[in-house]
């Protein structure tokens, strides 16, 4: 989502004529929506390997049938309410920095949670892990 959040700049620079302008924004649209949809699918396997652990470490905790109705729960709570809140500060950032900085600021709050899912999620990398000797 990183790049195609910095290039939703591209549009607001109106460098192209309009009608070419347009279509560039679509395109680029577009791409965040794929990014959006590739995003998802992983999050929640990620999230209910986590469960899962904390279920098999915690037996019982979540009730005889698991955690997988509290996970889903959570998840449609958390991505609801950045719908909720993401227009708003997007507004806001809009009209305070403008609009391509506004994408700038939601490029770089992109890039600082990918990092933290890459180091944090699953463990340490096994790139990371190996040790020279």
């Amino acid at each position: 989502m990183v790049p195609a959040l910095i290039l939703l700049r591209i549009p607001a620079e109106e460098l192209l004529p309009k009608s070419q302008n347009i279509v560039l924004y679509c395109a680029i649209l577009a791409l965040n929506g794929v990014g959006l949809a590739v995003i998802g699918s992983p999050s929640v396997v990620e999230a209910s390997d986590v469960v899962q652990k904390y279920d098999k470490a915690n037996p019982g905790f979540f009730g005889k049938n698991g955690p997988y109705a509290q996970l889903y729960g959570f998840n449609s709570l958390f991505f609801c309410t950045g719908l909720t809140i993401g227009p708003v500060v997007a507004g806001f950032l809009k009209d305070s920095i403008g609009y391509g900085n506004m994408n700038l600021v939601f490029a770089v709050l992109s890039a600082i949670t990918a990092a933290l899912s890459f180091f944090i999620i699953g463990g340490r990398p096994r790139v990371l892990s190996r040790r020279t000797v």
